[in-house]
């Protein structure tokens, strides 16, 4: 198994604590209901850009800039300006939170040397309806879904600043990191697998998995902790639908175009577990409601499958034949999970190893890659895997693997009976078709057979 799984949130807790560090600064500052390090000079060069868009093309340096800050900004940052909005007289800029319909979005590239500065080559401008009124919204990211739909019409929602009211020239046009997208129905112009419509209804924002997908196959990193954590919450909340659940076999996860379209979906693997160990850092409390989760190690049956890894150096590659390890995370264990590590609702086992045959319905997230002491020994880089948010873990019967081999043997039996009675069958029939030729034989015969000698005297 892993030597480094417990190392996941480590990453994770570092960005989260900067990000806290950052917060509890401003928090010592006066109230402010601006954008930090954004000018009034930004400001109005994009609100002149804004109001004469109908006869320009020409986007300012400014509006990348603002976005860019905007990004930097943490999620606590944002909360206190929405705060602080709902208490003062608002000011442009000012913290808002909408919701209403995407209709159209448009690229608007970045020049090539802000973008290296910047670390993004270009923005996104959506238009949306907001309580029968249009509005702009100018952000960094949309649901890749979005960008090659023919027609728009989404629900969305923006958390960032106003920094242009409605004008007769323009209507009003906020700015913010992303836009998320939480659709409660799939659209004939943009069908949607069933398992994304229950994250995004248990409260997931369905527009990161474009950010998920990308980062297929790689490590988890601080760039999707916030997309993790969501997926996991939103995993524990959502509906129970067992017969929406997609049995999937573990091969088909690790083949690398597939794994890629499943991810988001709701599936059922069957697996073996190996290792229960809880997860804890105290940054966990903010991002998912308690300062740990659970991570089961488990391997499923790969049907005589072979699978193979590339080691980093070159040589031979690294074989998996039989089963492959498969990891799943969950906020909390189900009740015969839970009591092997639990007594009177206190964790004293954050780390067990047990082995038991299970059912497993979840969403599947993504392939990551993480360290383990068996590929480092073969000279390889990296385990690949598949990561579950598991929602329902079953038990299978004890007796279940001795029942299906017993009804095997019964099988074989009964088809070797078979056989044995058809073979006899067919041996009597034989039997007596020779017996009734002899005896036409013999009647054929006359009664006295003439002696040859006879003949010769004669």
């Amino acid at each position: 198994m892993r030597t480094s799984i417990a190392l996941l949130p480590i990453s994770f807790a570092l960005v989260i604590g900067l990000g806290h560090s950052a917060a509890g600064q401003a928090a010592d500052e006066p109230a402010d209901q601006g954008i930090p390090g954004v000018s009034e000079t930004d400001l109005q060069a994009v609100r002149q850009w804004w109001k004469a868009q109908e006869t320009t093309s020409e986007v300012p340096a400014e509006a990348a800039r603002v976005l860019w800050r905007i990004a930097r900004m943490s999620d606590r940052q944002l909360d206190e300006r929405l705060a602080q909005t709902a208490a003062l007289p608002p000011n442009l800029p000012h913290a808002i939170d909408l919701q209403g319909e995407a209709v159209a979005a448009q690229r608007i590239p970045i020049p090539e040397r802000l973008a290296e500065s910047l670390d993004f080559d270009a923005m996104w401008l959506v238009k949306a309806v907001v309580d029968e009124e249009q509005i702009g919204i100018l952000c960094r990211q949309i649901p890749d879904q979005w960008k090659t739909a023919a027609t728009l019409s989404q629900p969305l929602r923006a958390r960032g600043f106003q920094i242009a009211s409605p004008s007769q020239t323009a209507p009003g046009l906020i700015a913010c990191r992303s836009v998320q997208w939480f659709p409660t129905q799939s659209d004939p112009n943009m069908p949607l697998p069933a398992g994304w419509l229950m994250l995004s209804r248990a409260g997931f924002d369905v527009g990161q998995i474009g950010l998920i997908q990308r980062h297929n196959r790689s490590a988890l990193s601080s760039a999707e902790s916030n997309a993790f954590y969501e997926f996991l919450k939103a995993a524990s909340r959502a509906a129970d639908d067992d017969t929406a659940a997609k049995p999937i076999r573990p091969q088909v996860l690790l083949n690398p175009t597939e794994s890629k379209k499943l991810i988001g979906q709701f599936i059922r693997v069957r697996l073996e577990t190996a290792r229960i160990q809880q997860i804890v850092a105290p940054s966990l409390q903010q991002q998912i409601g308690q300062d740990h989760y659970w991570e089961i190690d488990a391997f499923g049956d790969l049907d005589n499958a072979e699978v193979r890894i590339q080691p980093k150096d070159g040589g031979e590659p690294i074989a998996f034949g039989n089963r492959y390890p498969v990891t799943l995370a969950m906020l909390d264990l189900p009740p015969f999970l839970n009591d092997l590590v639990s007594e009177n609702g206190r964790v004293t086992k954050a780390m067990l190893m047990h082995k038991a045959m299970i059912d497993v319905d979840g969403f599947f997230y993504r392939l990551w890659t993480y360290e383990t002491d068996f590929v480092s020994s073969k000279g390889g880089d990296r385990q690949i895997g598949p990561l579950i948010a598991a929602t329902t873990i079953s038990i299978k019967p004890a007796g279940t693997a001795k029942a299906s081999l017993a009804r095997i043997g019964w099988m074989i039996a009964i088809v070797f009976l078979a056989g044995l009675l058809a073979t006899i069958a067919y041996l009597t029939k034989a039997a007596r078709t020779d017996r009734q030729m002899r005896a036409k034989r013999d009647r054929m015969l006359p009664d006295v057979i003439p002696n040859l000698d006879d003949d010769r005297q004669s």
